[in-house]
């Protein structure tokens, strides 16, 4: 895959954890964390960032806050 896809990819997962967990992660809040933008990540960041977003979207709420 490339990069494009994965930041696409990235997108993707954003609006998972937002519709799965009413929480809302702009990818200009992914890229400080990252401390770059996306199009200067290559693909192993990508696809570090990807796996934590599907790990964020895939767990289960617990209710607590």
């Amino acid at each position: 895959m490339s990069t494009r896809l994965h930041r696409s990819e990235v997108n993707r997962w954003l609006g998972a954890i937002q519709r799965a967990h009413g929480i809302r992660i702009s990818r200009k809040a992914v890229e400080a964390a990252l401390g770059y933008p996306l199009v200067e990540a290559g693909f192993a960041e990508l696809v570090g960032v990807i796996a934590g977003l599907k790990a964020v979207a895939s767990a289960e709420s617990d209710g607590a806050a």
